[in-house]
């Protein structure tokens, strides 16, 4: 297992030619058809659509709050929310990925896949094979980076203690054994 290249952080205006991602005047490329809450505008930057990234920050907030992914994903159907692909049936690995995906708060990491083959553009995920970069405010933020970070706290909080727990049903559940 190959370690991980550390981040370089760029600014925006030294992009040029980083990655594929990124266009000749600096700007970051999105993955569209598949991303909830932005689309590409007719300059071909991001903009946001205003009711899917109303859907991203209510997943934010509810895991906050304590809600699990895989009571999200019962939640965000129950509700009518369709998934990034626009289908009705959301898994918990795409509510995690909502949840860490670092482009909600404005910011990108390129390269965290690289082609291994131009010709047949077989893709692999970076292992520090090349560098990556962290571009920050590369395009318009649905949540706050204290969210963002909020988040990622709560994931590693979580995690600490084993499962995915929510976080109320835990404070409850010393609660009701004394009783």
């Amino acid at each position: 297992m190959s370690s991980l290249t550390p981040f370089i952080f760029i600014s925006e205006n030294t992009l040029h030619g980083a990655s594929a991602s990124v266009s000749a005047d600096g700007k970051v490329s999105l993955p569209y058809k598949q991303f909830l809450g932005y689309e590409k505008s007719e300059e071909g930057l991001p903009q946001t659509v205003e009711e899917q990234a109303k859907a991203v920050r209510r997943i934010h907030k509810l895991f906050l709050e304590g809600k699990t992914p895989s009571g999200m994903t019962r939640y965000l159907m129950s509700v009518n929310i369709p998934t990034p692909a626009g289908k009705q049936k959301w898994q918990s690995s795409t509510v995690e990925s909502i949840l860490t995906n670092e482009k909600y708060k404005g910011d990108t990491i390129l390269q965290e896949s690289f082609s291994m083959d131009f010709l047949t553009k077989r893709k692999k995920i970076n292992e520090g094979e090349v560098p990556q970069y962290y571009v920050e405010n590369s395009h318009p933020a649905i949540i706050t980076p204290e969210t963002y970070e909020l988040v990622q706290e709560e994931f590693k909080r979580r995690k600490s203690a084993g499962k995915y727990t929510n976080a109320r049903s835990e404070d409850l559940s010393g609660i009701f054994r004394w009783l």
